[in-house]
Order: structure tokens, then sequence, then C-alpha cells
């Protein structure tokens, strides 16, 4: 473990080495704590380990579709109730999109195709045409259009920081309440031992209380 004086230092190297995070992440993560005053030990603490969790430690940047029959059965209950109608969506990526996604108003998919083009990408997956949108605009890229820059870097962790800033998370994160940034990340509790392990894992690297 790296010794570190309690004192607030920013994110560097030597910590996500020790967050086993690769090092392409470096430059995003300065900047998405710039933008976004992500600045304080906590901050970045209860950040990344939300975004870990939900990134398998910044690995996975795209939502995965491709379940088998059973599996949609567990993950989507009220959708798929049986077994034969889950059958009908089992390992097709577009097919499943359009079901779960597809003509939500809420989400603004209106066209077909829709809910596979703007399925979840980033880091903090952001979902739906209407997400995209704002989100493309505050960052300044066009997402409509090529929903697939939220998979560089860049633009993956400038998308979490983006809705990390929009649910006022670093509020919550100034108290480590680690309830409160779940639901607003993830609608509910999924995971909620892993994020508060993590996050707890990483502010005890940064180097902070």
């Amino acid at each position: 473990m790296v010794k570190r004086a309690n004192n607030f230092v920013k994110m560097n190297k030597a910590i996500l080495d020790e967050l086993e995070i690769g090092q392409e992440w470096y430059q995003p993560l300065q900047l998405v704590f710039a933008k976004y005053d992500i600045n304080t030990p906590r901050r970045q603490a209860c950040f990344i380990g939300q975004c870990q969790v939900e990134s398998d430690n910044f690995k996975v940047l795209e939502e995965n579709l491709n379940y088998s029959a059973e599996r949609l059965m567990q993950i989507f209950p009220s959708r798929f109730p049986t077994l034969q109608i889950a059958e009908l969506y089992a390992e097709n990526p577009v097919k499943l999109a359009g079901k779960i996604y597809g003509s939500r108003a809420d989400l603004g998919n209106e066209n077909d195709g829709d809910g596979y083009k703007y399925r979840g990408r980033g880091i903090i997956q952001i979902t739906g045409k209407l997400n995209y949108n704002f989100c493309g605009k505050a960052l300044g890229v066009d997402l409509i259009t090529n929903p697939a820059l939220l998979l560089d870097p860049e633009n993956a962790v400038m998308s979490a920081g983006w809705f990390w800033n929009k649910r006022g998370i670093n509020l919550f994160a100034d108290t480590l309440n680690h309830a409160v940034i779940t639901k607003r990340i993830n609608g509910g509790l999924n995971g909620f031992q892993e994020r508060v392990q993590y996050s707890n894992r990483a502010l005890e690297i940064i180097g902070g209380s």
C-alpha cells in the first residue's frame, strides 16, 4: 500500500495501479474530476467505486443484451414470465433491445431500431436516444449520429461525470451516503455491498476519511 497523508491529492498513476484500473483511464479521470468538481477524496472514491461496479472495473463499456432464455427470466421477470416467451428473444440482442427499450417515450426511442442503437454505453451506461442527446450536447459530441463515441475512454468517463452531476451525487459522496448514491445511479440497491467495498477501498488508497 502506498502511504499518503490524509490531505487531498489528485488522482495519479500509482493510485490507478493500486485500484487495478488501466492507465488509459488516467487522463479521462483527471478531466472528469476537474469538470464536475469531483475534487475531494470522498467524491473521487465514491465515483470510482460506483464506476468499478458499473463497468466491471472499467472493462465493460457496452450493455450486454445477449442472454439465454433462463437468464432473461431472472433479469426481466415481468417481461419474460415464461420460458416460451423468453425463448423468442434469447441470444438476439437487437430484438431484445427493441422489446425492453423500443417505443419508450421516457427514453426518446421513437423509431424502429432506436432501442438497440441507443442501448447502454459508457462507464455508467447512458441509455435511450433522449439521454444520448442531452449527454452529447453537454459533452460537445454528436452521440445521436455516432452513439459508439461513448465507447471512447474520454467520452465514457465524461458521460459518467455528466450523469453524476445531473443527479447531484457529489452532495451524497460528501457524507458517504452510499445507499442514496447507489439508488441515484442504479435505481435500486443492486450490488450495494460491493459498491460500498469498492468505494471504501478507493478512499483508503486515495488517502482520506
